[in-house]
């Protein structure tokens, strides 16, 4: 199928038949079994990386009365921003990254962060989640309390 084809079928396609937005949805509070996979990225200049949890199901909330179990496959994100503005180490969020890191380096082998992040896709994995409050936007963030290997 060549591009134009590709374009024609898709423009006399009706508004149904087109991808829906994904939507950002912080896991709630809780130990989630999910699959992972980590990505480098930059934001805002500062090196980063991404940790995409994709959900196979809530073993267990922190406030069942107040939030629902995830959906199998829902994903969320945690951004590990890895310096300040002004170049310097941002302590907290690599002290976080390391935490996560921790477990799966055991369970690969692998020493190199990145060799871990590369060895650890698609690995199952119980995510131990809190809801974090971002005061900039008032929005909520998955924050990982625990990482464990299944």
């Amino acid at each position: 199928m060549t591009a134009n084809s590709a374009l024609d079928s898709l423009l006399d396609s009706t508004l149904d038949d087109l991808a829906d937005l994904p939507t950002f949805q912080p896991y709630p509070a809780g130990a989630h079994r999910c699959t992972i996979e980590f990505e480098e990225k930059v934001i805002n200049k500062k090196p980063a990386v991404e940790l995409k949890l994709i959900g196979i199901s809530t073993e267990e909330l922190a406030d069942p009365a107040e939030d629902k179990p995830i959906e199998p496959k829902q994903e969320t994100q945690v951004l590990y921003i890895l310096t300040k503005e002004d170049g310097s180490v941002n302590e907290v969020s690599q002290g976080k990254l390391k935490e996560v890191l921790k477990p799966l380096g055991e369970a690969t082998g692998a020493t190199s962060i990145r060799a871990i992040m590369a060895a650890s896709k698609g690995m199952e994995v119980l995510a131990i989640t809190k809801k974090r409050h971002n005061k900039t936007n008032d929005t909520y963030n998955t924050d990982i309390v625990k990482l464990e290997v299944v």
